[in-house]
């Protein structure tokens, strides 16, 4: 499936804004994103706002790090990678979202592209979280973010 989100600046002056497309899964095994190493994201990833995953509820390896839900505390991460994606696995199933990195683009929450939240209480749900880059619009002026979705499953 695509998706194109499309932001139109209908008012009278000129406003900066950025699309931001989030999706919620329910009770995932895991939610996965792709991690790069830099200045600005050291570890790879990047607590987002107070909301720091307990220990045990991270595993990084392999250029991706995975997040699980716990009933008890809700976290929030993010990260900047070229890779463009988030995927939930539910056991052999997987739901990804993807999206074209602007290189050049300024990301909200500290420079993040992705971001994963994962909800306290007995819904464990999931936010995968695309966000493009922010974009100062003239009246009249529109920006267009594009995601892919896709749902596989692993023999």
């Amino acid at each position: 499936v695509t998706i194109s989100n499309r932001m139109i600046n209908s008012g009278e002056k000129a406003v900066t804004w950025g699309v931001w497309e989030i999706t919620q899964t329910d009770k995932p095994d895991m939610t996965v994103l792709p991690i790069e190493i830099s200045p600005k994201f050291p570890k790879g990833y990047s607590v987002v706002g107070d909301n720091a995953p307990k220990d045990g509820q991270l595993t990084v390896e392999a250029g991706r790090v995975a997040i699980r839900g716990q009933t008890d505390h809700a976290a929030k991460i993010g990260a900047h990678s070229s890779a463009g994606w988030i995927e939930s696995a539910f056991g052999p199933v997987k739901f990804r979202m993807s999206a074209a990195l602007d290189r050049k683009g300024a990301y909200p929450d500290g420079g993040c592209s992705q971001e994963v939240y994962t909800s306290d209480g007995v819904n464990r749900y999931v936010e995968m979280e695309l966000l493009g880059p922010i974009h100062t619009l003239k009246p009249a002026s529109s920006v267009t973010f594009t995601t892919h979705w896709s749902l596989t499953r692993s023999p």
